[in-house]
């Protein structure tokens, strides 16, 4: 579960052009990564190997929208 209030975070996000929203949010989660605070977001990893085309990854493999 998340502690982060969503909802007051997610309206001043989107009020924000969107590269500055992404810019502000990757340079707050850096700056908070190594501190107490990083419980917020963190979650425990999932261990779900797959095998895909005779090859093993230890994680689903994933593409982003827009990356193809």
């Amino acid at each position: 579960m998340s502690l982060l209030p969503c909802a007051p975070a997610r309206a001043l996000l989107f009020r924000l052009d969107p590269k500055a929203a992404h810019d502000l949010t990757l340079r707050g989660l850096e700056r908070l990564q190594h501190t107490p605070l990083a419980c917020a977001w963190a979650q425990s990893r999932i261990d779900d190997a797959v095998t895909v085309a005779s090859l093993s990854f230890p994680n689903r493999v994933g593409l982003a929208a827009g990356l193809d």
